[in-house]
């Protein structure tokens, strides 16, 4: 599960989270997202004691770069130096993602990001109107298996093959 920086950027931003939740050791030291962050009242010696704790918890985590690459994705262009993310303050997070080394890559991968959700949504929508239209088909005629007919046949193709990608881009079909 240990992933390279560069691998990470790579990686759209669902897998990446998908990751995070099956391996991060930090959910099973500290579960509660507000641990990440300062307290509203928290003094300031408090919180550099917890905030060096929470980063040694992601010193070895076997998922650290992409936790850092949601971390420079997500929080980057708003954090502060209150949060613990990828084993980074958000200042640093901040610093990182403002860099000339990384800006470009990352600017390309969050625009991937969006072009990601976007061509989701579209397939979504597709594979709605697909499975309604093959639906319809076989209710129409007596026997359901008609509806992969010379007619619907190319619609049931269409739809399996939307599927069968989706699977593939979003890391299903490894679990499948």
């Amino acid at each position: 599960m240990p992933m390279s920086a560069a691998r990470a950027r790579a990686t759209r931003l669902p897998q990446l989270t998908a990751d995070i939740a099956a391996a991060a050791r930090c959910a099973a030291k500290s579960p509660e997202k507000q641990d990440w962050f300062r307290g509203d009242d928290e003094p300031t010696t408090e919180w550099v004691a917890r905030r060096k704790a929470l980063r040694r918890i992601c010193a070895d985590c076997p998922v650290l770069a992409q936790c850092r690459e949601v971390g420079l994705r997500l929080d980057a262009s708003t954090a502060d130096g209150d949060m613990v993310r990828g084993g980074m303050t958000g200042t640093q997070l901040r610093l990182l993602r403002r860099s000339p080394r990384h800006r470009a890559s990352l600017d390309h991968a969050v625009d991937a990001d969006r072009k990601f959700a976007e061509r989701g949504d579209d397939e979504r929508r597709r594979i709605r109107d697909l499975t309604a239209k093959v639906a319809a088909a076989s209710t129409v005629t007596p026997d359901p298996r008609r509806a992969t007919a010379a007619r619907d046949a190319a619609a049931v193709q269409e739809l399996r093959e939307l599927r069968a990608a989706r699977r593939q881009r979003t890391g299903w079909a490894r679990a499948a």
